[in-house]
């Protein structure tokens, strides 16, 4: 049994999870100050990617199963 709030709760804790994590590692292996202009493109594109994969999450909330079911279904093929 699936549970709507438990899914949008995923959908954004998971993909803000990933996105602190490898801003961590950007400011670790790229800071500003060593790369210079990498490290804010870097950024950037962590940020974009952010939006998209919370995007993507909503909509596999709001019109398929739901991340729970999505990956029932993986885990059990």
């Amino acid at each position: 049994m699936t549970h709507p709030h438990i899914d949008m709760a995923l959908g954004v804790v998971l993909p803000l999870h990933c996105h602190l994590g490898m801003d961590c590692i950007i400011q670790d292996y790229l800071p500003k100050r060593r790369v210079g202009m990498l490290n804010p493109f870097a950024k950037s594109v962590l940020g974009v990617t952010t939006v998209f994969s919370l995007y993507g999450l909503y909509k596999l909330n709001t019109e398929d199963v739901g991340i729970t079911e999505y990956v029932k279904k993986v885990w059990k093929n």
